[in-house]
């Protein structure tokens, strides 16, 4: 419904109605008639049970409605877009010092194999060891990943993740907005 009419249907307005009529050897051969009336009319919906109130007000309320979910989406994808922002600089900041720590585990790691081969350490001293890499390793690549997908997130929010993935717009998505009675309809109901 396109709330500004309601505006209209609650208040008088005034018309005027201008008529003619000519006619010719109606009721006689020869005789002649003229009608021509001016008028001004008038029309007030003095008492309709209320129904022109309660859709301003039911339009107004929707305004506010639609207002106040456009108002609490934007405050959402902010805050997600933070928060993907800040675990994507995170995740960032920690790859070094895990694939560092990777590094160092799979040196042990080989380290105890040889003295392992040598009989200086024993066969869960190394399992030991091959654990802690494999679960350093997965950390590692979570933590890219974690990244990666934060990285997607922000794309996302900034609008950006299909030509950053190096993807085209369906057809319909880059077709200019066609106008319709419902654009501008939140400022003709606040006025």
């Amino acid at each position: 419904m396109y709330p500004g009419r309601f505006q209209g249907g609650a208040l008088s307005f005034c018309s005027v109605e201008l008529s003619s009529y000519y006619g010719k050897g109606i009721n006689e051969k020869d005789d002649r008639d003229l009608d021509a009336r001016a008028m001004l009319v008038v029309r007030w919906s003095l008492f309709n049970g209320g129904i022109n109130r309660a859709r301003i007000n039911e339009a107004s309320e929707r305004a506010g409605e639609a207002r106040s979910i456009a108002e609490n989406t934007r405050r959402v994808v902010e805050r997600e877009t933070r928060v993907s922002w800040n675990a994507m600089v995170s995740a960032r900041a920690r790859v070094p010092t895990m694939r560092q720590r990777l590094n160092l585990l799979r040196s042990t790691r080989s380290t105890y194999a040889q003295q392992f081969g040598t009989g200086a350490r024993r066969l869960l001293d190394l399992l030991d060891a091959q654990n802690e890499v494999f679960v350093a390793d997965a950390a590692l690549r979570t933590e890219e990943f974690v990244g990666q997908y934060n990285s997607f997130r922000v794309l996302a929010a900034m609008g950006r993740l299909v030509w950053a993935m190096g993807l085209e717009l369906p057809a319909e998505a880059t077709q200019p907005h066609q106008r319709s009675i419902l654009d501008g309809w939140a400022t003709t109901v606040s006025r």
